[in-house]
């Protein structure tokens, strides 16, 4: 149901006399308040519960909230704020496919919410406070169970941002037979902080073939490489990825597109960079459908004269057999003239 419902103080014992066959609720505050709402022994009957839509509410008692709700489905609280233990929140939910949780403010440490359902998960998406969070993956206990079902991860920290220690292969693997290979969009949005792992985004989705739209934001200042980051993710349409800080540390985006047979869109944010430690572009859009106004409007935000690419070397070839990179000239933020040949190789005049 929906209604303005500013001045409720408790749900106590509002499904005190219901049973298992309860099967869905959806209930919506329309008011301009958030009334705060403790529920820690809400669900504990409704033990056949598959779907639960909570919508302008401040919700706290939310430590083992769904440990009897086995066939709980789908979840989304949206509106308001989430207060509690978030790692025991959904213990003992082994069907979950879809949980949607908007204003996490638990200062806990979020790590293994999601492991009890990780087998059936196809849609997350989390905002909130995830500062305390050390792994991509480590909403779901970092195990692999939902490697082939997962298609929508969404993670939209708002306080801090984390450090993520896990590196290696993130969310893809394209040399153990697509380990992560349902991914269809991912969003981390402050979700790197410096200080992470140097290849936290290294092979981030590589070799899924479904994933279509890519964003990742925050502070990459620490970041050395992109390296393979994208490799044969045939589907790949956009990627954009929006740094806070300068890029100072990267040395490589070498086959970061390779085989992206899609790909039209890639944005590095708004702001300019300046790579003195770049080292090779070797192959980044080979294979690649590249517009030429999407490598200008990408290409003209970077200074790479004073990199530390080889300028005779292939480590300059950004990609064969790409019209979008072939024979084009542009001037950069700093005032730097660049062209690629038909080859694809870049070079600078001044």
């Amino acid at each position: 149901f929906s209604a303005d419902l500013s001045n409720i103080s408790s749900f106590d014992n509002m499904f005190s006399g219901c049973s298992s066959a309860l099967k869905n609720i959806t209930i919506i505050n329309t008011g301009e308040t958030h009334p705060t709402i403790n529920i820690s022994t809400l669900f504990n009957r409704l033990t056949g519960l598959e779907t639960i839509t909570l919508t302008g509410f401040n919700i706290t008692g939310i430590d083992s909230a769904f440990s009897t709700c086995g066939y709980l489905e789908k979840v989304s609280f949206t509106g308001g704020t989430i207060t509690g233990n978030a790692s025991t929140m959904f213990s003992g939910c082994s069907n979950l496919s879809s949980v949607n949780l908007e204003g996490l403010a638990s200062t806990d440490n979020p790590t293994g919410m999601l492991s009890a359902s990780a087998g059936k998960l196809t849609e997350v998406t989390v905002s909130g406070d995830l500062s305390q969070l050390t792994s991509f993956r480590g909403l779901w206990g970092g195990g692999s169970e939902c490697r082939t079902i997962l298609n929508t991860l969404k993670l939209n920290n708002t306080d801090t941002a984390p450090t993520i220690t896990a590196g290696g292969e993130a969310f893809g693997s394209y040399s153990t037979d697509n380990q992560w290979s349902a991914l269809e969009e991912i969003e981390l949005k402050n979700m790197v902080a410096a200080g992470s792992s140097e290849q936290c985004l290294y092979k981030l989705c590589q070799g899924d073939a479904n994933l279509q739209t890519a964003v990742i934001t925050g502070d990459l200042s620490n970041i050395s490489s992109l390296q393979y980051a994208y490799y044969g993710c045939s589907s790949l349409v956009s990627c954009d990825i929006s740094t806070t800080t300068n890029l100072e540390n990267l040395t490589t985006t070498e086959q970061m597109f390779y085989g992206c047979s899609k790909l039209i869109s890639v944005s590095f944010g708004s702001e300019n960079q300046t790579l003195t430690k770049m080292q090779s572009l070797k192959q980044m859009f080979v294979g690649t459908s590249l517009t030429s106004e999407s490598f200008i409007a990408l290409m003209s935000k970077l200074e790479l004269k004073d990199s530390a690419i080889n300028w005779t070397g292939d480590a300059r070839n950004l990609g064969h057999n790409v019209p979008g990179i072939q024979n084009q000239s542009y001037t950069n933020f700093n005032g730097t003239s660049y062209t690629t040949n038909v080859s694809g190789q870049l070079s600078y005049t001044n």
